[in-house]
């Protein structure tokens, strides 16, 4: 137990001696740096405002008490997300990895089956060479991705494992650079901006599937210690997190909001995701509105691809708890989670209610809300998109329609 008593002695004994010896704070006189940095802060809190505002005024936070809650979570994500990444990454002239997304910061449609991290990087006059390196682990699909944060379409580049050259024991190295660099190249254009580094692991099974273990070190500063905090390197920072708060809060609740121009569950066809996130990903998404006594059957033809998965989010493109409910499937790849039908396709039954099927996915609550279909690294250059199908049936009329 600790003494209260004997640690306020002891502050009060600090405090006395100090005031003893006359010690003084010396003070310098704030620059133009203060004055920027402040400017620059004071533009965070005036975007985080705004973004409550434009929440607040759209048509998901009305829909009812799940997505009022998911609005204010959808802040939270993007925050926690910015003070940590953005702001809290660095210049990119020492970078480290982090965590980007958790059960606990839900943005852009996260997929419950991948474990984002991430590292600031950046290119300044082409002058910076980075090297990744790390142990393969067992993860269905394992990329890197360049991603310009406050663009929601910032997709870059990728280095995907299928173009890996690694060692007998898993052991691999990249390098990011301008100018080719090694077996394993990243080409990073020269640029001003700030870069996040996006490395995915995508399992498709959970019991086994193992991440890789990755470090990233800039090239030239192994045993250099890295300068002093000024004021000087949060202003670029903090202005990037400003900027995603302003781009990223909008997008993807329209993004989602836009889906309910396909109709009450029925999905667009699959298309290449692009810039929007994984250029070398498929994505199908539908709007869901299912009462408590129905369920919506969606059927999905096989494909051969590293990853495939299926999954609910609420109209601020966040995924509700999967911890606790099970509100994504993995697919294909022999469907280690999905059980596939007969003919190798795939049925998945999603419901307010447990239906008592294997392939159930919950609402979680969620009276209407988004469902998204991935299809990462598709095998063969012919690769055809497969038709997803959606059928709307009562609970007790489930059976039959199987």
């Amino acid at each position: 137990m600790v003494n209260l008593n004997y640690r306020a002695s002891a502050g009060a004994l600090a405090l006395l001696l100090c005031t003893a010896c006359g010690g003084t704070l010396k003070e310098t006189p704030p620059t133009d740096d203060t004055a920027a940095l402040l400017e620059a802060w004071a533009g965070y809190y005036a975007a985080i405002a705004d973004l409550q505002d434009n929440l607040l005024a759209s048509d998901s936070f009305k829909i009812d008490d799940a997505h009022r809650a998911g609005a204010i979570q959808l802040m939270q994500s993007i925050i926690a997300s910015n003070v940590v990444g953005a702001m809290g990454g660095g210049d990119g002239s020492y970078p480290h990895i982090r965590l980007l997304l958790s059960p606990t910061i839900k943005i852009g449609v996260d997929n419950p089956d991948t474990l984002y991290r991430a590292a600031t990087i950046s290119n300044p006059d082409g002058a910076h060479a980075y090297r990744v390196w790390g142990q393969l682990g067992t993860a269905s699909d394992f990329l890197l991705e360049q991603f310009y944060g406050p663009d929601p379409q910032g997709a870059i580049s990728t280095f995907e494992d299928d173009d890996l050259i690694a060692g007998e024991d898993g052991s691999f190295e990249i390098f990011l650079s301008a100018e080719r660099m090694g077996e394993n190249w990243m080409e990073l254009a020269p640029t001003d901006r700030l870069i996040t580094l996006i490395i995915r692991d995508s399992f498709t099974d959970w019991a086994t599937e193992q991440p890789a273990t990755v470090e990233i070190e800039r090239i030239g500063t192994d045993g250099e210690m890295s300068p002093p905090l000024r004021e000087r390197d949060l202003i670029h920072p903090i202005e990037q997190a400003t900027e995603i708060l302003e781009r990223q809060g909008r997008f993807w609740p329209d993004f989602s909001s836009r889906l309910r121009l396909v109709g009450e569950n029925n999905f667009i066809d699959f298309r290449a995701t692009e810039s929007l996130g994984i250029p070398t990903q498929f994505f199908s998404a539908g709007f869901f509105s299912i009462a408590q006594d129905e369920a919506l059957i969606v059927t999905i033809p096989d494909v051969d691809a590293a990853y495939c998965g299926f999954q609910v989010a609420n109209f601020w493109a966040a995924s509700p708890d999967w911890i606790n409910r099970q509100t994504s499937l993995s697919w294909c790849n022999d469907g280690a989670q999905a059980a596939p039908m007969p003919d190798g396709g795939y049925q998945f039954v999603v419901s307010p209610r447990d239906p008592g099927v294997h392939n159930w996915i919950d609402t979680a609550g969620l009276s209407q809300g988004v469902l998204y279909a991935r299809i990462q690294s598709p095998k063969g250059e012919d690769f055809s998109p497969p038709e997803v199908r959606s059928e709307l049936v009562k609970l007790n009329a489930l059976e039959q329609k199987l």
